[in-house]
């Protein structure tokens, strides 16, 4: 966590990061109101620097940066600013919705979003000199499983969960994923038929010369 707040400046300031993680109470009303002004101005900069940096940057400074996405440090980042740019451009009722904890009960893409993807896409291809004439978004939809707070009650009653609802605890951080590993491993070598366990060398069932003596 430490790492996290203390790296290099990016969009946020060491001080900004100290700001977005405290413990609420923790600045005056009004060092928190003045520094979450200078939050928005640095991200309201940061977005537009993004024009500069695609029309500028050239392609081999990708591949330095991103390295091998797939596995690389920065795809969480990644995954987080498309679901801030998400959040940010969702349909007013939905974010809301989600703010109070009251999801709808099927999520709809945001047609705000499609339209910036698809503008998005064409820009990317137009770059290495291709064309489309039509963007069909991808599906968006989905039924939408309860909050993290209800999760965990139910989970702390007994009840069952489903896989979706497991997973959503370990990325929330509630669940130990550590602990979570090791209990599924030791319950797969529990159910493990006889024939699968790891044969004895026969070390131990062989008698002891110096002791028979």
């Amino acid at each position: 966590m430490t790492d996290d707040i203390d790296r290099d400046r990016g969009i946020l300031t060491t001080a900004d990061r100290e700001f977005l993680k405290a413990e609420p109470g923790e600045f005056t009303r009004q060092a928190a109101h003045a520094r979450r002004r200078e939050i928005r101005k640095r991200t309201e900069n940061a977005i537009k620097d993004f024009t500069v940096l695609f029309d500028e940057l050239p392609d081999e400074e990708y591949t330095e940066i991103f390295g091998d996405l797939s596995s690389g440090e920065l795809r969480p980042g990644v995954r987080d600013a498309l679901s801030f740019f998400y959040h940010a451009t969702a349909e007013p009722n939905f974010r809301n919705s989600i703010s109070d904890n009251k999801p709808p009960h099927r999520l709809q893409g945001s047609g705000e979003f499609d339209q910036i993807l698809g503008e998005a896409y064409r820009f990317a291809l137009m770059k290495h000199n291709f064309l489309i004439e039509s963007w069909d978004p991808p599906t968006a939809e989905g039924e939408l499983i309860d909050g993290i707070g209800d999760v965990v009650d139910r989970a702390e009653e007994g009840g069952e969960l489903s896989p979706g609802e497991v997973y959503m605890l370990l990325l929330s951080g509630v669940v130990d994923s550590d602990t979570v590993q090791s209990t599924v491993r030791e319950e797969l070598l529990e159910n493990l038929p006889s024939d699968s366990q790891p044969e004895s060398s026969g070390e131990a069932d062989r008698p002891d010369p110096d002791r028979e003596q």
